[in-house]
């Protein structure tokens, strides 16, 4: 949904801004163990990395920029579309397995992939805690999850906390949720629409949409290799979720809004 694995939740996150053409994906650190920051839908930041939810280079996950433990968005203004400034502090220590109102429940998961406890390094942007789930830097993880670089990004409010969960499916394919927490149920609303406009853009280039309601996107992310993902609006949180495989049902993977 940091470098290597935000790029993606955009992965993402971590997520390529530069043109419609799909970054290559970050790997699983939203993301992946096997896009990266920057996914979403993350999307992150490396796929066989962790995604977050923005596209980064193959090899790369997607998934957000990860920050420690948490660390509140710096400079956060209710209509913030420039990229931060500065990228999140290196890591620590292991990074909190709460954020905000956050907690390892509110992070989305899918039928065949299981919660996956990752070590974490620096390079990912975290230190892990032995759980599944880590707190990010929502400042980043925004930016990396909505930066899918088809349009020009307007200014979207910035949420208050995120937390970010990696998956695996019994083939060792990696996956990542991340959930973001704002001030508001209309901020998250207003998030989600931007997140939205950036996906409908991308359509035929990095995105591919399978369905959508007023309040859920369910697609498909090329990140070097098609990813399934998902991405919605549940009252104050917007959940991010995208897993390494082209076919996966993510229909109902984000629960009830």
């Amino acid at each position: 949904m940091t470098a290597g694995r935000s790029r993606v939740l955009g992965a993402a996150v971590v997520l390529a801004l530069g043109g419609c053409a799909p970054a290559p994906a970050p790997e699983p650190t939203v993301a992946p163990a096997s896009p990266s920051t920057s996914t979403a839908a993350g999307p992150t930041s490396t796929p066989s990395a962790e995604p977050t939810v923005e596209p980064s280079p193959p090899t790369a996950t997607p998934t957000v920029d990860p920050s420690p433990a948490g660390t509140p968005a710096s400079s956060a203004s209710a209509g913030t579309a420039a990229p931060p400034s500065e990228p999140p502090p290196a890591p620590t220590a292991p990074a909190p397995s709460t954020a905000g109102g956050l907690a390892p429940g509110d992070v989305a998961t899918a039928e065949g992939w299981r919660p996956t406890a990752r070590p974490g390094s620096p390079d990912e942007g975290f230190m892990g805690n032995d759980t599944w789930v880590h707190a990010t830097s929502p400042e980043h993880s925004a930016y990396a999850a909505v930066a899918l670089g088809c349009t020009e990004i307007r200014p979207y409010p910035q949420p208050v906390a995120a937390l970010e969960g990696n998956l695996s499916d019994d083939a060792g394919h990696a996956g990542v949720g991340l959930t973001l927490e704002f001030a508001t149920a209309t901020d998250a609303s207003a998030y989600f629409a931007e997140w939205l406009r950036q996906a409908e853009a991308c359509v035929g280039t990095v995105t591919e949409k399978v369905s959508a309601t007023d309040d859920t996107w369910v697609g498909r992310r090329n990140l070097g290799t098609v990813w399934s993902e998902t991405v919605g609006v549940r009252g104050d949180q917007v959940r991010l979720l995208i897993v390494d495989s082209p076919d996966a049902d993510l229909n109902g993977a984000l629960g009830a809004r």
